[in-house]
């Protein structure tokens, strides 16, 4: 009776995996695989690449449950007059877990059949709903990634026009687009490409496979024996748009055709070009849904892009200025589709935002409220540089000041580059906005820091290096700078509601403010300006500055280790931060460099040589730690002698890493 029962259950697992491998070749229309373009994927406009920087857009998207009851929704209306599958389901929907992700891949139900459709159909929207499963199915497979080289087989039906098109691409590339399943038994395997649906169109082949993990990471593989519903079975699992090149096709008894394939490096010339248009497309650290509509445009996928851009709106909030361009980019969409009537009406809303949210004044000063209690991510995510030293438009040279603009344009004054780079969100490389290339006047030399004055629209930049402060507009870079200060070895900038302009002035140790109208050639000095010392009326080079809505001028007081604040009109400023010397601990500071006030007079400070970001709240004798802190490093808990910071409209929070070369987000929670 045993024997039978389990001859029984055999035979029920026999039959579901012939059922799949049917599945996976009964429609020649759906290619298991997706070729490269030819030897190289400099052909970025090809299926192939767009299909690896799709998977890697859904991967990095965070999940929500908004989608996932969609995804339930569109599932149980698939599957109303199947009781057996509703049940299924709902089930699912109940006892889900992430552990459990292979075990509901290879269980008998509604999971494998619609995630493989999906993915080999290419059905974008179903894949995206799909993704908070893609993300656990992925992870549960790193988690458990062989750790040895290994051969595998598959044995399956192929249609004749796909045998013939993976002929061609011996020595080339070509990407699974589902999940691929495979054996570690070749007799198994070769069962399975004997016993499949029998056609004059299929043929039966069997594939051999060899990996080593030690040599991929994007795409990881795993003996899922332990974890299947099947635990019995010695199966393999390849993560989809696992890469493989074909090594030989050929014959050794007829009619199976054999396929010999290798799992491609990470460091294979041809993946390393497809990770690098992925990083340029998606740029690095989390996905959004403005991330995937934009690629859905560029594959020509109208419809879903402007959905997908509709859905981002609906994130955002009312005065964000992110609103603008997507407004741009879905009247850009309905042109192209040739609905004009609907690309007006997207354009009227630019305008209406526009005229909603009148032009201020930006500067190092404008913050949003943030709560005396917020966290930011222990991890920082690189926005600009991190590729080392260099000139390049992905790297920066030392970078000091920055300021983030309205629409989360990073702005950086790339210090020992001589320019100032404009980084956009999501993009790898930047775009120099201001210096490089031009004659001797118009060359920058060691900017130190930048503000943008919005009513006058233009850029206001601390040229260190060739001691003048100088004006070039935002519109017409490429002309002409002005200086407007000259003969001041100034550093840091700001400036306030009314349009004067503050600067340091590290040479006469003192702060000088320029009121919008008068005399720009001296300025009147504010703050400091009695030589150099650490009482309170003097400095020791003085670094940046920042001026609240009450005109109270708060600096870095570098050398002396401490923030100053003075009150307008004051003849010496108060201690506001930090000891009487330097220090490690949460009361002291080691060489200030940028610093932020918020609403509420809270302090943030860029404590460059203990290598973290500090709070101070107003009134306290010592900080807290918001960012870094774990010594001097590389890795995205930490920083090396970061100089500059500023807020974007939601809070998050930028940091120029100077040393590393980079500017870190940390993300608001």
């Amino acid at each position: 009776m045993v024997t039978t029962l389990q001859y029984f259950v055999s035979t029920i697992r026999l039959n579901f995996r012939i059922h799949k491998q049917e599945e996976e070749s009964s429609s020649s229309s759906n290619n298991m695989f997706t070729a490269s373009a030819g030897n190289s994927t400099l052909e970025v406009g090809g299926e192939f690449v767009f299909l690896q920087t799709l998977i890697d857009c859904l991967l990095r998207m965070k999940p929500n449950k908004q989608d996932i009851n969609e995804l339930i929704c569109e599932l149980e209306k698939k599957y109303e007059n199947n009781t057996t599958m509703l049940n299924c389901l709902h089930n699912f929907h109940d006892t889900y877990s992430r552990d459990k992700t292979i075990y509901w891949y290879s269980k008998e139900s509604f999971f494998y059949e619609t995630i493989n459709t999906a993915l080999r159909q290419q059905d974008i929207h179903t894949m995206f709903l799909w993704r908070s499963f893609l993300f656990d199915m992925y992870h549960q497979l790193r988690e458990l990634q062989s750790e040895q080289k290994i051969k595998v087989y598959r044995g399956q039906n192929i249609s004749k026009k796909e045998l013939e098109t993976l002929k061609k691409r011996i020595g080339k590339l070509i990407s699974v687009n589902s999940f691929l399943s495979t054996s570690n038994d070749r007799t198994m395997a070769a069962f399975f490409a004997d016993s499949g649906a029998k056609s004059d169109d299929l043929v039966p082949v069997l594939f051999e496979i060899e990996a080593d993990p030690l040599m991929v990471d994007t795409k990881p593989f795993a003996d899922i024996s332990k974890y299947s519903n099947y635990p019995g079975e010695q199966e393999i699992l390849f993560m989809f748009g696992s890469i493989f090149r074909v090594v030989k096709i050929h014959q050794e008894i007829e009619p199976v055709w054999i396929i010999e394939m290798k799992l491609c490096d990470d460091d294979d010339e041809d993946v390393q070009e497809v990770l690098e248009y992925m990083q340029k497309q998606n740029g690095k650290g989390e996905t959004n849904l403005q991330t995937l509509a934009k690629l859905m445009w560029q594959m020509g996928h109208h419809d879903l892009a402007k959905k997908y851009y509709v859905h981002f709106l609906k994130d955002l909030q009312s005065n964000d200025a992110l609103q603008l361009s997507v407004y741009e980019d879905i009247a850009a969409i309905e042109s192209q589709k040739g609905d004009y009537n609907s690309s007006m009406k997207w354009k009227q809303k630019v305008l209406e935002f526009e005229r909603l949210n009148t032009a201020f004044h930006s500067n190092n000063s404008r913050v949003p409220t943030i709560h005396s209690s917020a966290r930011w991510a222990r991890k920082a995510i690189t926005v600009a540089g991190g590729h080392g030293l260099g000139k390049g438009l992905n790297q920066l040279y030392l970078p000091e000041g920055l300021i983030v603009d309205d629409d989360r344009t990073v702005y950086i004054a790339d210090w020992w580059n001589n320019r100032v780079m404009a980084c956009k969100q999501n993009e790898i490389e930047g775009c120099i906005v201001v210096g490089e290339n031009r004659d001797e006047l118009e060359e920058l030399f060691r900017p130190s820091d930048l503000i943008i004055d919005k009513e006058q629209d233009c850029f206001i930049i601390s040229d260190n290096g060739k001691r003048r402060v100088v004006r070039c507009s935002r519109e017409n870079t490429v002309t002409s700078v002005e200086t407007i200060l000259d003969n001041i070895l100034c550093w840091g900038l700001t400036i306030d509601d009314e349009g004067s302009l503050y600067v340091t002035d590290i040479e006469k140790h003192a702060v000088r403010r320029y009121r919008r109208g008068e005399n720009m050639t001296t300025g009147t000095i504010v703050a400091g300006g009695n030589k150099r010392g650490k009482l309170n009326n003097q400095f020791n080079t003085p670094l940046y500055v920042f001026v609240d809505s009450e005109h109270a001028i708060y600096v870095s007081d570098h050398e002396n280790h401490r923030v100053m604040k003075w009150v307008e009109g004051a003849t010496e400023g108060i201690r506001v931060a930090g000891g009487q010397s330097a220090g490690q601990d949460l009361a002291h500071l080691w060489y200030p460099n940028g610093i932020i006030v918020d609403k509420e007079g809270t302090i943030y400070i860029a404590d460059s040589q203990n290598h973290r970001v500090m709070r101070w709240h107003q009134g306290e004798p010592q900080g807290e730690l918001v960012a870094g802190g774990h010594g001097q490093g590389e890795n995205d808990v930490q920083l090396n002698e970061p100089k500059s910071l500023s807020f974007d409209n939601n809070g998050n929070m930028y940091v120029t890493d100077k040393n590393n070369h980079r500017v870190q987000l940390f993300s608001i929670h």
